[in-house]
């Protein structure tokens, strides 16, 4: 599943000279969750957030077409314009076939990119549905994809405390291929708020999906920042 939502972070990027990044790059598959249990009066907020997503992407060609327009940009930062509208335009129908559970994968990968892929040379980090892999297998994935890593969710569910308050619950997976074993396997809570920054969210749901993966990509970064230092 292509990432044009962030193809603009790609560009920027992309054109850092004269830094390189603290981390040798790898691969990372990003499997994207196929199911998700939210209470009745958030289902309304789903519905937004897939209308939300379609919008965004016919914003982001428009946008990514102006610039291939762009007078005064040098030819090579040109032709990468060109590229990225390509991959973009290719994801229509992914796009419209979107479920609003897929933001975590999506936003995940998003995340792991800003935390890795400052500078360069850049990591890769490919989402991908369930009905588009041949094993669920954990160790079959890192193998077919070639990847380094892969990261999985699971038991994706909203719950009522006590007090009243919504949250949801998932649990987060990493399997390194190296060694073929699980290095981190979490269960994280997220809640309502909006947090700012890369935390910002519009919607209760959308601050929930959004905030379930806050401490896991935390700590996954702060995992593979240890072991792919240079």
């Amino acid at each position: 599943m292509r990432q044009f939502l962030f193809v603009f972070f790609f560009l920027s990027t992309t054109f850092s000279f004269g830094q390189k990044s603290d981390f040798r790059p790898f691969k990372m598959v990003i499997v994207s969750p196929d199911t998700a249990i939210i209470e009745e009066g958030l289902k309304a907020f789903a519905d937004s957030i897939e209308s939300d997503y379609l919008k965004g992407y016919n914003n982001a060609i428009k946008q990514m077409e102006d610039l291939l327009n762009c007078k005064d940009c040098p030819e090579d930062m040109k032709k990468r314009y060109a590229e990225g509208l390509k991959a973009a335009k290719q994801s229509e129908q992914e796009v419209k076939n979107f479920r609003f559970f897929e933001i975590i994968s999506i936003y995940s990968s998003s995340v792991f990119q800003m935390y890795f892929n400052e500078y360069p040379p850049n990591s890769t980090f490919q989402v991908v549905r369930k009905k588009d892999l041949k094993s669920l297998e954990l160790i079959d994935i890192a193998a077919s994809y070639e990847a380094d890593y892969v990261v999985s969710y699971r038991n994706i569910r909203t719950n009522k405390l006590n007090n009243g308050q919504t949250i949801m619950n998932l649990t987060t997976t990493l399997f390194g291929r190296e060694g073929s074993k699980i290095i981190f396997e979490k269960q994280t809570t997220g809640d309502m708020n909006s947090y700012g920054d890369m935390w910002t969210c519009s919607n209760p749901l959308s601050c929930l999906l959004i905030t379930s993966v806050k401490l896991s990509t935390t700590e996954i970064y702060e995992e593979l920042s240890r072991r792919q230092e240079k």
